[in-house]
């Protein structure tokens, strides 16, 4: 049970990092396609949403659907750790940009507040 558990994390993480680089326009696979390929792997359900200024896309395949609300608990953390990895790795950001380069009026003080230290939780948040 416990390798059926990292392997749908797994594959809901690859789904998150497929959605952030397919809206670059980079020719790789939509993200539906994603999305379907990770289902037809065995993964019961994949909920995407994308939002970029005021505009929201919702995708859901297998046996989750788009607009669904659901309790995910400290789950994510681990998922936003792993995708902000990749993303330093993949040379998108780093560990020590101020928050506010990326994401601008998050944070009242996001020019003092690093990727590093809301990974590490100690932002003061």
């Amino acid at each position: 049970m416990r390798r059926v558990r990292v392997a749908a994390l797994l594959a809901v993480a690859a789904v998150a990092v497929t959605a952030v680089v397919a809206t670059r326009d980079d020719g790789g696979p939509s993200v539906a396609e994603a999305a379907d390929e990770v289902v037809a792997r065995g993964v019961p359900g994949v909920l995407v949403r994308m939002r970029e200024d005021d505009n929201v896309t919702e995708l859901g395949r297998g046996g989750a659907t788009a607009g669904e609300r659901f309790r995910v608990g400290s789950v994510t953390k681990a998922f936003v750790a792993a995708l902000a990895l990749m993303l330093a790795d993949a040379g998108v950001l780093t560990l020590d940009d101020p928050v506010s380069r990326h994401v601008p009026g998050l944070l009242r003080d996001g020019d003092r507040v690093t990727v590093r230290d809301l990974l590490g939780h100690t932002a003061g948040l």
